[in-house]
């Protein structure tokens, strides 16, 4: 998700929308209680937390996270979930 997510920005999708990316796993709950409130809790990765002027408009995990993401910039959500095929050497 985050190589889509980076291609995206790259070819200008979400515009303007400021992007975080951090490791869930490093966090305490109080550190994302502050980075995304009332998230409540987490089930599955990945986590979003969505702003509009200043104020938290949309914030989610697992599924319902990929689709905010995928609408925001642009992604396909099935792209999201499928594993890429091993390298051939």
């Amino acid at each position: 998700m985050l190589d889509l997510l980076e291609d995206a920005i790259r070819g200008g999708h979400g515009s303007g929308i400021p992007v975080g990316i951090f490791d869930i796993d490093q966090l305490t709950p109080a550190d994302l209680e502050r980075l995304i409130p009332e998230l409540g809790v987490i089930h599955h990765s990945p986590v979003v937390g969505y702003w509009e002027r200043g104020k938290l408009a949309e914030k989610a995990c697992g599924f319902q996270a990929r689709e905010i993401a995928s609408r925001l910039f642009g992604l396909d959500p099935k792209a999201m979930i499928d594993r890429p095929a091993p390298a051939r050497v």
